[in-house]
């Protein structure tokens, strides 16, 4: 009996997976995984750098109670901006990353990361009084700047979904 109650615990948990996605980017410059295919959007923001039409892949999950979003914001920069040194721009983007979320962050932590070799910042924010946390990951390459984003309900801990998100986005650069 308990080895029958084990076997459907099993299949119960199994169909319960999520279907990852492996998506590519429209430019093919980049890819994620999703848990689901995501949804593309478009919009204009005015940004630290400047104004700029912001491409976004987004996928939003989870439960009324605890919904999340994981996002890849992307932008190429103005003709002014691209004069600036690599560093500079990548310290203006991650201040935009504050600005453009409309709210106001307390900074938990920052770090350098890296993706297919490419230097970013990781930043760890607090919304609300610790109500909402989102981790970001800000990176600069081939003269675009993008966002990888996780946001949710609570403090800044992420899960493994979350990590699997963060860690599975994949620059493909072609030749020029």
């Amino acid at each position: 009996m308990r080895i029958l109650v084990a076997m459907l615990s099993l299949v119960f948990l199994s169909g319960c997976e999520k279907d990852w996605q492996h998506y590519y980017s429209m430019t093919g410059e980049f890819s994620i995984d999703t848990p689901e295919s995501p949804r593309e959007a478009v919009k204009f923001a005015d940004m630290a750098i400047g104004p700029v039409t912001v491409n976004s892949v987004v996928y939003s999950g989870g439960t009324r109670e605890e919904p999340f979003v994981y996002v890849v914001n992307f932008y190429e920069l103005s003709e002014m901006a691209l004069k600036l040194e690599p560093d500079v721009i990548l310290a203006l983007a991650s201040k935009s990353f504050l600005e453009f979320s409309g709210r106001t962050a307390n900074v938990i932590s920052k770090k350098e990361v890296t993706a297919s070799g490419v230097k970013g910042l990781e930043l760890d924010l607090s919304f609300g009084g610790g109500k909402k946390a989102v981790r970001g990951r800000v990176f600069y390459a081939n003269e675009i700047v993008y966002y990888v984003v996780v946001e949710k309900v609570g403090d800044v801990n992420m899960n493994e979904e979350d990590n699997r998100f963060l860690d599975s986005f994949t620059f493909h650069f072609k030749d020029k």
